[in-house]
């Protein structure tokens, strides 16, 4: 037998329901560039647009960075709040969201 077993793909209504349960954390819905950066990330994820979320593009629809000087070589604001999300989302799971059924992560 070849795949996963075992495995369920959560449909986008519960991923937009795991996503409600994450924004309405202190930890993340205090810090608001972390809150626009992971709606924007999962709900173009779910728009089958994953493979267009670079740090380019990030850094001017979320971070407000205008494209005639912006330069993520230069400006890291990306790399840094993709780092802290990534640390909150794992912070989140370790505790209050241990036991939830769907989770939401962020790839390197």
């Amino acid at each position: 037998m070849s795949g996963v077993t075992g495995l369920e793909v959560p449909s986008p209504a519960a991923i937009r329901q795991q996503l409600t349960k994450l924004l309405a954390n202190p930890a993340i819905a205090a810090a608001e560039r972390l809150s626009a950066l992971l709606r924007f990330i999962v709900e173009e994820t779910l728009s089958g647009r994953q493979a267009q979320l670079k740090e380019m593009r990030i850094g001017l629809d979320v971070f407000g960075r205008k494209a005639d000087s912006y330069d993520p070589a230069f400006d890291p604001i990306v790399r840094v709040q993709m780092g802290r999300l990534r640390s909150k989302l794992r912070a989140y799971y370790k505790g209050p969201g241990g036991s939830d059924r769907v989770r939401i992560d962020v790839p390197i």
